[in-house]
C-alpha cells in the first residue's frame, strides 16, 4: 500500500512539473510578441503605463530570466521614461513632476552605463544621458554643457563605433565655440574640449 502511494504520489509529481515546464515553455513564446507589442506602443504613446510587463504565469520571472532580457528590458524602460520628458507638440503631457522624472531618468540610465551589459546598450545610456544634461541646463550655464560633453565622450569610450554620440559631441563643440567665442571669457574649448571624440579620425561628427 505505501509503495503505491509513493508510485502515485511520484506520478503526481511527475504531471505537476510537466503541466510547469509546458507553461514555461509557453511564457518564454509570448515574450517576443510582447517585446515588438511595446516598442511599438511605446513609439505611439510613451506615458502609457509600461508595455513590457512580464506575461509570465510561472512565478519568479522565471522565462525572463531563462530568455537572459532583463538588462534589454531596463534599457527599454529607461528610454520609455526619457520619451516622457521630450516635448510633445500636441501640448500633452503625462508628467506631473519633471524634475523627479529627469533625476529618475538619470539615475536608470547611469546603472545602465556605468553596469557590465552589452557595450552598445551602455553606450547608448551614456549618449541620453548626454541629451538630458544639456536640455536640462538653464540658458548661460556652462555647467551643463561640460557635463554632457563629458558624458557624450563616455558614450565614446565605451563603444567607438557609436555615430549619434560622436555626432553630438561634435555638435555640442561646435556650439559651445558659437556661443562663447574665444576671447570672450570663459568662452572657446578648453585644452580637453578641442580633443573633440578624441578616440577616431576628426571630421563632422567625429
Amino acid at each position: 500500500m505505501t509503495r503505491r502511494h509513493g508510485l502515485a504520489l511520484l506520478g503526481f509529481a511527475c504531471l505537476v512539473v510537466a503541466a510547469l515546464v509546458a507553461v514555461l515553455a509557453d511564457d518564454i513564446r509570448r515574450w517576443p510578441a510582447k517585446i515588438r507589442g511595446g516598442d511599438v506602443q511605446v513609439r505611439v504613446a510613451a506615458g502609457q503605463p509600461d508595455p513590457w510587463r512580464a506575461p509570465d504565469r510561472v512565478p519568479f520571472r522565471l522565462g525572463e530570466r531563462l530568455l537572459g532580457i532583463s538588462d534589454d528590458l531596463e534599457y527599454r524602460r529607461a528610454v520609455r521614461l526619457f520619451l516622457t520628458t521630450r516635448p510633445d507638440p500636441r501640448g500633452f503631457s503625462t508628467v506631473t513632476d519633471p524634475t523627479r522624472t529627469t533625476r529618475e531618468v538619470q539615475r536608470r540610465l547611469e546603472l545602465i552605463a556605468r553596469g557590465k551589459g552589452d557595450l552598445s546598450r551602455r553606450s547608448a545610456a551614456a549618449n541620453l544621458r548626454g541629451v538630458l544634461m544639456y536640455e536640462s541646463g538653464q540658458y548661460g550655464d556652462t555647467s551643463y554643457a561640460r557635463q554632457s560633453i563629458r558624458r557624450f565622450r563616455e558614450a565614446i569610450r565605451i563603444d567607438p563605433s557609436n555615430e549619434q554620440a560622436k555626432f553630438n559631441l561634435e555638435l555640442l563643440l561646435d556650439r559651445s565655440v558659437i556661443e562663447n567665442p574665444p576671447g570672450r571669457a570663459g568662452g572657446g574649448r578648453d585644452r580637453a574640449e578641442a580633443e573633440g571624440a578624441g578616440f577616431t579620425r576628426p571630421g563632422r561628427g567625429y
